[in-house]
């Protein structure tokens, strides 16, 4: 392995410097969905925050419940609107790193986490209040439950494998497709695909 690719303590690339690193970038965050306006889109989800349904025209809820959480906390402000996008990235950042970690080691999973928070997508996405966020968040934890259901084999997490992707398609219906996936995975992976026949 090259010195590039290598993560030691003292290497700016270390835990303790992807902490500081996302936790800036979520303070930079914070400060931009509170003074930027509202998109058009997100009018529109926080118009459906305040008739709460299980559903809407063209989207599943969980954005609208969001909103409707965080403006009964913080109001009905930018920030009121945003806020759980934004906290979003922290937990994506966090399941990246553990995806990365269990699957191959701790530097891959540094290594993920900082380039998760180095997508522009990601940098812009984040502080606006739109479906992909929670879409996003649900994904990434339910593939880290995966990941480590494949490290342990314990069969009780397939339970959380399933409300994780339950509460992702009713955050955004490509979330769907996730589901399929797991099924391919399970077909072609022969370490795994026992549980094809399990309970």
């Amino acid at each position: 392995m090259t010195p590039f690719l290598r993560f030691g303590e003292n290497d700016w690339r270390g835990p303790a410097a992807v902490v500081l690193l996302v936790g800036a970038l979520t303070i930079f965050r914070l400060w931009a969905a509170a003074h930027a306006g509202l998109a058009p889109d997100e009018a529109y989800y926080w118009l459906w925050s305040r008739n709460l349904a299980f559903g809407y025209a063209d989207h599943p809820p969980m954005i609208s419940w969001w909103i409707w959480l965080s403006t009964a906390l913080l109001g009905d402000s930018p920030l009121g609107i945003r806020i759980f996008p934004v906290l979003s990235a922290v937990i994506i950042s966090i399941a990246v790193y553990g995806i990365g970690e269990q699957l191959w080691s701790q530097s891959v999973g540094l290594r993920a986490a900082l380039w998760f928070n180095a997508m522009v997508l990601v940098g812009v996405g984040t502080i606006l209040s739109t479906p992909d966020a929670p879409s996003t968040m649900f994904w990434a934890l339910a593939l880290w439950a995966l990941s480590t259901i494949r490290r342990t084999e314990r069969s009780w997490l397939w339970i959380v494998v399933g409300l994780l992707a339950g509460l992702g398609c009713v955050s955004k219906y490509t979330n769907l497709f996730f589901g399929l996936g797991v099924v391919a995975w399970l077909v072609v992976d022969p370490m795994n695909r026992h549980w094809l026949r399990s309970p």
